[in-house]
């Protein structure tokens, strides 16, 4: 537990604890089932619960985090085997406590998912995003990083006029999508005559010029380099070392 709250800044770690509720509860009792709608996370601080199939957690561990970073129904029924008392906090007033601090949000629910963190949880962590880049790097695949990227500051950018939005947007073309880009992405041909053409008619371009190919070419990182990136010894490094969480720490 300590090195999951840990990441919390101070500033929201008292609105953490604010916030939380008490729960008592005896022998039997059942605090979700398997299958239920998640919306509250759990920290054992008295006594003990049985979560099927999985086994037994007691004071100082924590359960039912997914139900804070996604919409998924519980994957196990939770149980209390004694006179137990939970800590436990609801998704709305999570995300109210982290609502002016995305970095330590994205450090949090690195910390509470591990090894089932998605690719955007770690592109959202500013370490996790440094490892995930210096990684492809050594696989000679940050193209597809890069192209993501620029297109993440594409779509932020509040341009003073049309003009100055298709210069950006050419740039980027030209150096990822392009048939003769040195750094070129793979993208479908389809997705890539649809660019070019819209880069034509300079009148037309928009912030959300790219966001076909930015989902593509994420899709193309998830079903590859970020699965390379899982099993490699920096994800590893990531978790323990730099958010000081074992990867099979837990249950979700």
């Amino acid at each position: 537990m300590n090195a999951v709250l840990s990441g919390i800044p101070p500033g929201e770690l008292k609105a953490f604890t604010n916030l939380v509720e008490i729960n008592q509860l005896v022998d039997g009792d059942v605090v979700f089932c398997e299958g239920d709608v998640g919306d509250r996370f759990y920290i054992i601080i008295h006594g003990e619960v049985k979560i099927e199939s999985c086994g037994l957690l007691g004071p100082g561990n924590y359960f039912g985090e997914m139900a804070l970073v996604s919409n998924n129904p519980r994957s196990a029924t939770v149980i209390a085997t004694c006179n137990t008392i939970l800590l436990s906090v609801n998704k709305e007033s999570f995300h109210r406590i982290f609502a002016s601090n995305k970095q330590a949000l994205a450090e949090f629910r690195l910390r509470l998912l591990r090894g089932s963190a998605e690719l955007f949880h770690v592109l959202a962590h500013s370490i996790g995003i440094s490892m995930y880049h210096s990684f492809l790097r050594r696989i000679h695949a940050e193209e597809s990083l890069d192209f993501w990227l620029a297109v993440e500051n594409f779509c932020s950018i509040a341009f003073k006029n049309n003009d100055m939005m298709w210069q950006k947007g050419k740039s980027i073309f030209d150096q990822f999508c392009a048939e003769s880009s040195e750094h070129q992405v793979n993208l479908p041909d389809c997705i890539r005559t649809v660019l070019q053409s819209s880069l034509e008619k300079k009148d037309t371009v928009q912030s959300k010029l790219f966001q076909e190919a930015k989902e593509e070419i994420y899709q193309l990182m998830v079903r590859d380099n970020y699965l390379k990136f899982k099993a490699s010894p920096d994800c590893k490094e990531l978790f323990e070392r730099c958010l000081g969480v074992r990867l099979d720490q837990g249950i979700a």
